[in-house]
């Protein structure tokens, strides 16, 4: 491996992907104080070789390996720049200052943040970058409270495993408790529309549909996506996945039933329930495009959500399906702010709404109007607890409501008298 001092960030313009990351020879990790005695059962003799190779057991999501990755390099070089310490050298009193540090990091400390976006190969690249958001009042910090917990939970995983391998004597992050913030962000269980929204929401979708006009197919595959996201419960990266050849039919005495094949989080395969009423959309869907009902006779390949541009990729990618949505809350927000009686409660929901309010609407409508239990939920959404699917179970909180309610009532029944 090349070597290089390195004493600030701005030394590592051209060298900061993993696959470059020039790190000290003393520095390295291996000769690592946290360094195991026992045989170890990767083939790593130095940190980044060993943090490398987690992320290769982590890594069949795409997606997923980048945000660890990420996390794990801004780590790697707080240790060595600010901390002047091998990953493997790190205690816990360094670990606990990390998350200080990262806590506490200002938009204006040019030696780590940077405003817009760089490229790594172009140099000025910086590991953090500060984007103000327009829902959150606080314009102090770079990462929120979510997020420094979320790097806090994953290079803990890495040095649990490292552990395991017989890298690491012990984890430093372990102990380390999880930062608490009195958010007045919306709970899960409050980021979802009620049955009647989403009836709404559908009713203005279709609104939107005009066979004469040139977003005709357009209008046509947005309401079809609600439709298909909104009965499956799927995340975005799994809808824009699903081809005719993942739909399963099972037949039996009360006739199809269908199900759709599904590679969620960590390839983890799952089969998910197709109502019946929406393969009469997709047939319905097909139809209106000038296509064949029988999906039987699809070729297997097909994405169930097309794309429209002939030279394009046959799939969407899950950022070009998050635009659709988006561009769809939009318009509906302004629709619903010019009615003669906006509704603000529903007004509120859509401006603040993403793709993924529609899987906890999914998970919502079945846990409490339809009473499926939440071993079912779990299954169909993919969850590897049934604590992550109970979220969506607001049944105590209605009885409490009610129970105290009706207190109330009856204390008023009680001074009349």
């Amino acid at each position: 491996m090349t070597v290089e001092k390195i004493t600030d960030v701005r030394s590592l313009d051209h060298a900061t992907a993993f696959d470059q990351l020039l790190i000290p020879v003393d520095l390295s990790g291996s000769k690592g104080e946290n360094r195991a005695t026992e045989t170890c059962r990767i083939d790593a003799d130095n940190d980044l070789a060993a943090i490398k190779s987690w992320l290769s057991v982590k890594g069949d999501n795409p997606k997923t390996y980048q945000a660890y990755q990420k996390e794990l390099e801004r780590f790697l070089l707080w240790a060595v720049i600010e901390r002047g310490k091998a990953f493997s050298s790190l205690n816990t009193d360094d670990c606990q200052a990390y998350i200080s540090f990262i806590k506490q990091l200002q938009p204006d400390n040019s030696r780590w943040v940077s405003s817009t976006p760089t490229n790594k190969a172009h140099g000025r690249w910086k590991p953090f970058q500060y984007r103000a958001s327009k829902k959150s009042k606080d314009t102090t910090s770079v990462l929120s409270v979510r997020s420094v917990n979320y790097a806090n939970t994953v290079i803990s995983s890495c040095m649990d495993w490292l552990v395991n391998q017989n890298y690491l004597k012990y984890n430093s992050f372990s102990g380390i408790a999880a930062s608490k913030s009195a958010s007045s962000g919306m709970q899960v269980n409050q980021r979802l529309f009620t049955r009647q929204h989403i009836q709404l929401m559908l009713d203005y979708a279709d609104s939107l549909i005009d066979s004469t006009a040139p977003d005709y197919y357009a209008q046509l595959r947005v309401l079809f996506i609600l439709k298909f996201a909104f009965n499956t419960g799927l995340r975005l990266h799994e809808l824009v996945a699903a081809t005719y050849g993942d739909i399963e039919a099972l037949d039996d005495t009360e006739g199809d039933q269908y199900f759709l094949r599904v590679v969620g989080k960590n390839s983890k395969l799952r089969k998910t329930s197709l109502p019946t009423a929406f393969i009469a959309d997709i047939r319905s869907y097909r139809i209106a495009l000038g296509l064949s009902p029988a999906i039987e006779q699809v070729f297997d390949d097909t994405p169930l959500i097309n794309s429209l541009r002939k030279k394009a990729e046959p799939k969407l990618s899950p950022a070009a399906l998050h635009k659709i949505l988006s561009d769809f809350f939009k318009r509906w927000h302004v629709y619903l702010m010019a009615a003669e009686q906006p509704d603000n409660r529903l007004i509120n929901k859509v401006k603040q709404a993403s793709a993924h309010w529609l899987r906890h609407s999914y998970g919502s409508f079945l846990a409490n109007d339809c009473q499926i239990p939440l071993a079912y939920i779990r299954d169909e959404l993919g969850h590897a607890s049934i604590s992550t699917t109970s979220i969506y179970l607001n049944a105590d909180d209605k009885k409490r409501q009610q129970a105290v309610s009706a207190a109330f009532v009856m204390s008023t029944l009680v001074q009349d008298s």
